[in-house]
């Protein structure tokens, strides 16, 4: 079983990259950001079903967390956009005290990006946290 956290919400834009990327850098307790392009269509090796889409996808680490940051658009036009962070840990519930710090520093960064980057992320934002975890 995972145990874990995720904040997302819809967007109307993807940010560019090189301006989430350099958000992230300013934050002292993130370390080894990574950002890659996925694309998903039926050319995609091992790609089965589905709605053909891109990920934006940004891997970090926080305070020693892996956290998984992404923007999702569907080529169909009339499917949202998406933005989702999130990490989490096989077979046991992380502590608390790092639910509070991912939830804390996720909405510090959102706010950055909104701020900086010009992308509504925080006004229809949802949390979710694995049963036991407070969000």
């Amino acid at each position: 079983m995972i145990y874990g956290a995720r904040r997302y919400s819809v967007v109307e834009k993807i940010p560019n990259n090189v301006c989430v990327k350099r958000v992230l850098e300013r934050f002292s307790e993130i370390k080894n950001i990574r950002y890659k392009r996925d694309r998903f269509d039926n050319s995609t090796k091992g790609y089965i079903a589905g709605k053909y889409r891109t990920t934006y996808r940004y891997y970090y680490e926080l305070n020693g967390l892996p956290i998984n940051l992404y923007f999702e658009e569907f080529d169909d036009v009339s499917a949202s956009k998406i933005y989702s962070s999130s990490f989490g840990m096989m077979h046991h519930k992380p502590a608390q005290d790092l639910i509070d710090k991912f939830m804390l520093t996720s909405d510090k960064i959102e706010k950055s990006i909104e701020r900086e980057c010009g992308v509504d992320l925080t006004t229809s934002i949802s949390k979710k946290c694995s049963k036991g975890l407070i969000c």
